[in-house]
């Protein structure tokens, strides 16, 4: 009698296991895949961030932060509230902290474009962590010379967005920035030309107490960033981030790389040299 309870007692399991799967966890892991498949489209912008999903990232962004980073200083803040019209934020790019370290210097909605990694990471988790906050797609993979990211990005601009964009384009855990990529200027000069008035650049240090060297290049992205956060006592130093006055897209050359040069220029500047 009893093995009869046992085997009744695993069909009713086994069929309670398929009927969730069947009616829960399939459907489930089909919009989760979608979602991911869509968000990591390159060109694709989803809709602006809600306030609910800036307070998310928010909170998601300082608890990442100040783990990983420690004591957090901005200086100059109030050129971010002085811009006369819609605006990128420009900075360079020396750690993969920067991902989240930097709504917590913003404090408001924008969009950050962000490699194709960011949006595979973990399955997937890392679109469903950054796409609802206003993050959009770049992909190394596409050979089309970076048209569908800027058009994206211009229409961030056009329609009074901020948009955040990371010139350097890969991180190189190093304070000597790597060559910028000439996309960031172009981007701000073809948002002027369509609004009619002028479009204007932030531009922005940021510094850490400590840097763990370009050896993490060597590993593919999503290791080399869950690597430093695990080895955060180690590289929790702090970090100051300091922010320029705009530059308006007037100021740009016509020549990209003249352009180019200005941007890199200006956020070289901001240097602080230290977090104290």
């Amino acid at each position: 009698m009893s093995l009869l309870v046992y085997i009744a007692s695993g069909a009713l399991a086994l069929g309670a296991f398929v009927l969730m799967w069947r009616n829960v966890t399939k459907p489930w892991l089909a919009r989760w895949n979608a979602y991911v498949k869509q968000i990591s489209t390159c060109g694709y912008l989803a809709p602006p961030p809600s306030d609910k999903a800036l307070r998310y990232l928010l909170r998601v962004a300082r608890a990442i932060t100040f783990l990983q980073v420690g004591k957090l200083k901005v200086l100059g803040r109030e050129n971010l509230d002085s811009v006369p019209g819609p605006f990128m934020f420009s900075a360079n790019h020396p750690a993969g902290a920067d991902v989240m370290l930097i709504p917590c210097v913003l404090a408001r909605k924008a969009r950050y474009m962000a490699h194709e990694t960011v949006f595979t990471a973990g399955f997937g988790l890392g679109a469903h962590l950054v796409g609802p906050g206003g993050a959009f797609v770049a992909h190394d993979s596409i050979r089309d010379n970076g048209v569908r990211a800027r058009a994206a990005s211009v229409k961030i601009l056009t329609s009074g967005q901020i948009l955040v964009l990371l010139p350097e384009g890969l991180t190189n855990y190093d304070p000597v920035m790597l060559p910028l990529k000439e996309g960031a200027v172009r981007i701000v000069k073809q948002a002027a030309v369509e609004l009619g008035k002028p479009t204007f650049i932030v531009p922005a240090y940021i510094r850490y107490g400590k840097y763990p060297g370009r050896w993490l290049q060597r590993f593919p992205r999503a290791l080399q960033y869950l690597l430093v956060l695990l080895l955060w006592p180690i590289y929790r130093r702090g970090a100051k981030v300091v922010i320029g006055k705009p530059i308006s897209s007037t100021e740009l050359s016509a020549d990209d790389t003249v352009a180019t040069a200005l941007l890199r220029s200006r956020i070289e500047q901001l240097d602080p040299k230290s977090v104290n």
